[in-house]
C-alpha cells in the first residue's frame, strides 16, 4: 500500500524534504513546551496566594479575638453556617487563615515601629512589642540578650527610661548590663539612675504572703467552705436559701481565689465573711459538711482583712501624683509625713532630689526655653469670676517661692479638687 509523503523515512526524502520534515517537527515541539510553559504559569497564578480582602481581614481578627482554633474554617458545619449567610463567601484554608493573620500582624508591626519612631510625646502609651520564649537558662546575661535584641528590633535604644521589674537576682545582673550597654553608647537619661524600677505590687505581694501564712489553715478552711457550697447546683440553692431567710442583703456571692494570687485569696475572705452565718446555717443543716471554719478562725481573717485592705487598694491605684497639677508635690509630701512622721520630710526631700536630676537631664537634651512668670495683676478681682481670688492667692505663694522652672514644676500649690472648679 502507498504510503504519504509525510510518512516516508527521513532517508527516503531528498535532502530538501528531508530538513523541511526536521524543521515542521521541531516547529511543532517548541510550540508544545511553550504552550505548556504558559499552562504552568496560568495554574502557578491561580494557585498563588491572593492578598485578603476586607472580609477575610474581619475572619481572620475574629479568630485573634476570640482565639478559635484555626482548623474551624475546615469542619463541615461551619461551611453549612457560612453557606447560610452568604453562599457566595469563599472559604480559605486554615493555612490561608495563618498568613492572613502573620500578613496582619507584620503590617501593624511596622506602621507601629514608624509611630514609635517619629513620636517625641512624652505621653504615656501601652504597647506589646515582644512577646516570646526565652532560651534557657535564665540567667542575667540571657535575658539581657533577650531584651538588647527587642530593643534594637524596635530602634528603641535611646528612648528606654525605666524598666519595672521584680527583686529576682537575675533581673539585677540584666539591667546593670543593659545600663552598661547604654550608657557606652551615651544612650542613658542622666546616669541611669532610674533605669531600674522595683515592681511595687511585687513588693507588696512578699509582704502579705508572710502574713497569710499566720492563718494558713484559717484560709484552707474557709476556702474549702466556699468550694463546697459552689460544688453542686442543690447546695447553691440551699445556701441563697439560707441568705434569704437570714436577711442578708449584700449582693456579692464569697468567690473561689486562686491559691497563688494574694490578691484574690484576700477577696475570697472578704467575701465570705459576710456570709459568716449561712455557713453556720449550714452546718446544722447539711451532715456533709464537716469542715466548718471555727469563731476563731473568722475573728482571724477579718482582722487580716482590715489590715491587708490599704496593700489591696495599693495595688489598684498607681498614679503619678507628682506630675498630675491636681497634687504636685504637696500631697506626696503631706502623704509622706503622715506615713513616716519626722522622717517624712528627708523622703521629700529625696523625692524632689530626683526629680529635679530627672528635669536637669532632660533640660540638657532640649534647646534653650525662654521661661517667665506671669506679670502679675493690678490686685483687682474679677467679681463675675468665683475662683479669682484663689488665684489670685496661688499667684502670691508662686512670685515668693518660684526660684527655677523645675521648682515651679515641683512646688506649685495643687490646683484642688477638680470638682471645685
Amino acid at each position: 500500500m502507498a504510503t504519504l509523503p509525510s510518512e516516508l523515512a527521513p532517508e527516503e526524502l531528498s535532502g530538501q524534504e528531508a530538513d523541511q520534515q526536521r524543521s515542521k517537527h521541531t516547529t511543532s515541539r517548541s510550540v508544545n513546551v511553550k504552550k505548556s510553559l504558559l499552562v504552568k504559569q496560568m495554574s502557578s497564578a491561580v494557585n498563588a496566594p491572593k492578598p485578603p480582602t476586607e472580609k477575610r481581614r474581619k475572619s481572620s481578627a475574629s479568630n485573634v479575638q476570640f482565639e478559635l482554633p484555626f482548623s474551624l474554617v475546615d469542619h463541615a458545619p461551619f461551611h453549612k453556617f457560612i453557606a447560610t449567610l452568604n453562599p457566595w463567601f469563599t472559604i480559605v484554608s486554615r493555612t490561608t487563615v495563618v498568613d492572613d493573620i502573620m500578613s496582619s500582624y507584620e503590617d501593624q508591626r511596622l506602621a507601629l515601629r514608624e509611630t514609635i519612631k517619629n513620636s517625641n510625646s512624652r505621653m504615656l502609651q501601652k504597647r506589646i512589642i515582644g512577646f516570646g520564649l526565652v532560651a534557657s537558662p535564665h540567667d542575667g546575661f540571657t535575658l539581657f540578650n533577650a531584651l538588647l535584641k527587642c530593643l534594637q528590633e524596635w530602634k528603641l535604644e535611646h528612648k528606654v527610661f525605666s524598666i519595672t521589674l521584680d527583686n529576682a537576682k537575675n533581673n539585677n545582673n540584666m539591667v546593670g548590663s543593659l545600663r552598661k550597654k547604654l550608657s557606652e553608647r551615651h544612650l542613658m537619661l542622666g546616669n541611669g539612675d532610674m533605669l531600674h524600677m522595683r515592681c511595687v505590687a511585687h513588693v507588696l505581694n512578699l509582704i502579705v504572703k508572710e502574713g497569710f501564712k499566720v492563718i494558713d489553715g484559717a484560709t484552707d478552711r474557709i476556702r474549702d467552705s466556699v468550694k463546697y457550697i459552689r460544688s453542686s447546683q442543690a447546695r447553691k440553692q440551699r445556701f441563697e436559701e439560707i441568705i434569704v431567710q437570714l436577711g442578708i442583703s449584700c449582693e456579692k456571692r464569697p468567690s473561689l481565689d486562686v491559691p497563688t494570687r494574694w490578691n484574690s485569696t484576700y477577696l475570697m475572705l472578704e467575701s465570705a465573711i459576710e456570709y459568716r452565718a449561712v455557713f453556720d446555717v449550714m452546718e446544722s443543716q447539711d451532715p456533709n459538711y464537716m469542715d466548718k471554719p471555727s469563731n476563731t478562725d473568722w475573728n482571724m481573717a477579718n482582722l487580716l482583712c482590715n489590715v491587708f485592705k490599704p496593700f489591696y487598694d495599693a495595688t489598684n491605684i498607681c498614679v503619678p501624683v507628682v506630675l498630675d497639677p491636681w497634687f504636685k508635690l504637696s500631697f506626696v509630701s503631706f502623704r509622706l509625713d503622715a506615713g513616716f512622721g519626722d522622717k517624712g520630710p528627708a523622703y521629700t526631700k529625696m523625692v524632689k532630689a530626683t526629680l529635679q536630676n530627672l528635669f536637669s537631664a532632660y533640660s540638657s537634651m532640649a534647646p534653650d526655653l525662654n521661661y517667665s512668670q506671669p506679670e502679675p495683676n493690678d490686685g483687682s478681682i474679677d467679681e463675675d469670676d468665683c475662683c479669682a481670688d484663689f488665684e489670685q492667692h496661688l499667684s502670691a505663694q508662686k512670685r515668693k517661692r518660684v526660684k527655677s522652672l523645675s521648682d515651679v514644676k515641683l512646688s506649685e500649690d495643687d490646683i484642688g479638687d477638680g470638682d471645685d472648679i
